[in-house]
């Protein structure tokens, strides 16, 4: 017997154009930076970013994330601090960031995905409310079979673009945001943005400050 999510029809809702395209290097470039920024503790911090992904604006998952290393990283010297930004988290990102520190997998199937593909993975999909948009999906309605169809459907449409999976999947969310009116943004230019708005990231300050 076919479930309601068997019903559904996965239909692309959304002409993807050039400006889009350039989006395919989102996360290659996303890890570049990473990398970079955090050195020997940059799989802890995407771990920690994908963990506090769900339902928070890119630039605001980013400084959660460096704020979340930071004092995990210090939390020695001030345990309060710690404390407190522990506190303050979400109860739905609480689990996966006690997950992370304690070196263990984190679950979801968009924050497990979205980790895999900012560590490298391209192969699987990262999908989240705006690429259930692009499908013309409610976001409420995707069941764990309904991300399986989706997340094939995503890959077979890649393949016939010459793309890796979560290459098309930046690309889809990119033209569905800007048809939407909300301008897409990545990792990088949110770094930038920051960096202007304060010279040194938390974890850069002297740790007596």
């Amino acid at each position: 017997m076919k479930t309601s999510s068997d019903k559904i029809r996965l239909r692309l809702c959304v002409e993807i154009d050039e400006s889009d395209k350039k989006a395919a290097s989102w996360y290659a470039d996303a890890t570049v930076l990473i990398k970079q920024l955090y050195g020997e503790n940059w799989k802890l911090f995407v771990g920690l970013l994908a963990s506090t992904s769900p339902r928070v604006a890119v630039k605001k998952n980013w400084q959660l994330a460096d704020s979340l290393l930071t004092a995990y990283l210090n939390r020695d010297k001030k345990p309060k601090k710690w404390a407190a930004i522990i506190s303050d988290l979400m109860p739905s990102h609480l689990l996966n960031v006690i997950r992370v520190l304690q070196g263990r997998p984190i679950k979801g199937p968009k924050v497990r995905r979205f980790y895999e593909n900012l560590t490298g993975n391209l192969s699987d999909v990262t999908i989240d409310v705006w690429i259930c948009k692009a499908f013309g999906i409610e976001h409420g309605k995707l069941t764990p079979r309904l991300y399986k169809r989706l997340e094939q459907k995503i890959r077979k449409q890649a393949e016939n673009a010459g793309l890796y999976p979560a290459e098309y999947q930046a690309v889809l969310w990119y033209a569905v945001r800007r048809l939407s009116g909300v301008k897409p943004k990545s990792f990088v230019l949110v770094y930038q943005s920051i960096s202007c708005e304060t010279p040194w990231f938390a974890f850069m300050q002297d740790e007596d400050e």
